[in-house]
């Protein structure tokens, strides 16, 4: 018989997963995310979000498959009583009034083996209770004053909790921890900087031709840049794929470079399964929305069991020869494509993903990263001022 220990776990798991699954189809809409497993006297919210009009306090509910067994059979009249009252309570510590607010329930569930969870959302789901002393949903909103919207949408910074103004993605300690390239100096192989007479920096004559032909990189995979990667892939925190692929979009903006469209670098689908995210299609995502570059999701990937950090770099290009595929037509002959990732180091990925896309017709790639790995030391980088 499975223990008391045991069952919790698991059930915290299969929770965690779903939440994730949740927060990274509202992001995939345009939502903005402003708290995740918000706790209170009154009670837990799972997630907090807002649509540009309305404030979503969206509930959670994952289960594994089982006919007849619905996730939303486990919210309960006093779970229902929970939420509203931490709903009434979070209007009240952020002193929100003037905006419209409603409850969505977010179905998750769980199939067996490798297939994608199916999501449901039931909108203005409101729980049998007196409603919130707010405007009614059906109402047109009334216009939302840029002091609400500063401390709605920029009340804390999502790498330090700290106060952050409206003009950063992130607050002016965490901007002036980041180490961002100089364009003056901009490599073509990787996107960092090139103080050489080639077009390409050493590490980049050092490794195959690269076969695209502008490479952009946000910052250097260093200290707080290092860190937010981290928490952005492996600590669930899918929220910072807003505040990331706004400095990509600035980034792409002043570098004047254009495309036909965004293609993110997909998953392994076991890691996908994981993670319940795909980082790269979130910060490509958030790009396309602030660019108007259309996002096309054409490219996918086999399954591995090897995870790409823990291979040498010959292994990496081994590995990754025939991993990547499309479907039949993917619409992209004579296009010019960029390629969205999340971090470069050897750029094995990228170019196998480049190859592939080449060979189905793709005229010309380029590729936007968040993070490249710099080849300078720390003290010859110029962090932002």
């Amino acid at each position: 018989m499975k223990s008391t220990v045991f069952l919790r776990k698991h059930s915290a798991a299969i929770g965690s997963f779903g939440e994730n699954t949740a927060c990274s189809k509202l992001i995939s809409d345009g939502m903005t995310i402003l708290a995740r497993n918000w706790r209170s006297r009154a009670g837990e919210l799972d997630i907090v979000a807002f649509d540009g009009t309305y404030i979503i306090f969206a509930e959670v509910k994952t289960r594994r498959y089982k006919p007849g067994f619905p996730p939303l059979i486990n919210l309960s009249y006093r779970q229902r009583k929970r939420n509203f009252n931490a709903a009434k309570l979070y209007l009240k510590t952020f002193d929100i009034s003037g905006i419209p607010a409603r409850f969505d329930l977010i179905e998750v569930t769980v199939y067996p083996g490798f297939a994608a969870p199916h999501i449901q959302i039931h909108h203005g789901y409101l729980p049998d209770l007196p409603p919130l002393e707010l405007p009614s949903p059906a109402a047109p909103p009334s216009p939302l004053p840029l002091s609400w919207s500063e401390k709605l949408l920029f009340s804390s910074c999502p790498a330090c909790s700290a106060p952050n103004p409206a003009s950063q993605p992130f607050c002016p300690a965490c901007m002036a921890q980041l180490y961002f390239f100089d364009p003056r100096y901009r490599c073509n192989g990787c996107g960092g900087e090139n103080h050489g007479t080639l077009d390409l920096c050493s590490r980049c004559l050092a490794e195959e031709k690269r076969p695209w032909q502008h490479a952009l990189a946000v910052f250097a995979y260093r200290s707080c840049g290092r860190e937010l990667i981290r928490k952005f892939k492996f600590r669930n925190q899918p929220e910072l794929a807003r505040p990331l692929g706004k400095l990509a979009a600035d980034l792409l903006n002043s570098a004047g470079m254009t495309a036909d469209m965004i293609v993110p670098i997909p998953l392994n689908p076991l890691r996908c399964l994981q993670r319940s995210y795909n980082q790269s299609a979130l910060i490509a995502g958030v790009v396309s929305d602030k660019t108007g570059i259309p996002y096309a999701n054409i490219l996918r990937r086999k399954i591995s069991l090897r995870k790409q950090s823990s291979l040498n770099r010959k292994a990496r290009h081994q590995g990754l020869k025939n991993a990547f595929y499309t479907g039949k037509n993917p619409g992209i002959k004579g296009k010019h494509i960029l390629l969205i990732d999340d971090v470069l180091t050897t750029g094995s990925t990228l170019s196998a993903a480049a190859n592939t896309l080449l060979k189905n017709g793709a005229a010309e790639i380029s590729i936007l990263v968040i993070a490249g790995t710099p080849v300078r030391t720390a003290a010859a980088l110029k962090p932002i001022r």
